[in-house]
């Protein structure tokens, strides 16, 4: 049975933690090491890491962690590899220092490191003729 509580109560934590990185208060390094912390407690504690990064993955891009305006598009890796099979042996986890969304730049980035023979651009252009995209939220930020 999963702990539904434990999963929802460290996702202000996790906003509040990326709030004080955007604002210089603690380093990147120290806010990567606590984001992997409260993960980690979540799962030890039989919650769900989705409902722990819920509020950052709709403000907050995955990878370079930077503030997301409303109405951005947002990837996940999971979608595009449902769609594709073309990964090169790189754990994209490895990419997703914060939460598992990514703004358009990074999900490029990471396309570029992850796959073999694709072009980035037309890999943004079928995920989003297939709406494969998440947006960022005002009610999250």
């Amino acid at each position: 049975m999963s702990n539904h509580s434990i999963g929802y109560a460290m996702g202000p934590i996790l906003m509040h933690l990326m709030e004080l990185r955007e604002k210089k208060i603690i380093s990147d390094e120290a806010t990567k090491l606590i984001v992997d912390d409260v993960y980690d407690a979540v799962r030890e504690y039989f919650g769900n890491k989705y409902e722990a990064s819920e509020l950052i993955d709709h403000a907050y891009c995955g990878h370079c962690g930077r503030h997301l305006e409303n109405g951005e598009k947002l990837y996940n890796f999971d979608d595009f590899m449902y769609s594709c099979d073309c990964g090169n042996g790189m754990n994209y986890r490895d990419f997703l220092l914060y939460s598992d969304y990514l703004c358009e730049k990074c999900f490029k980035e990471g396309i570029k490191n992850f796959t073999k023979d694709l072009n980035p651009s037309n890999v943004i252009k079928k995920l989003n003729s297939k709406r494969y995209f998440n947006t960022a939220d005002d009610d999250y930020q």
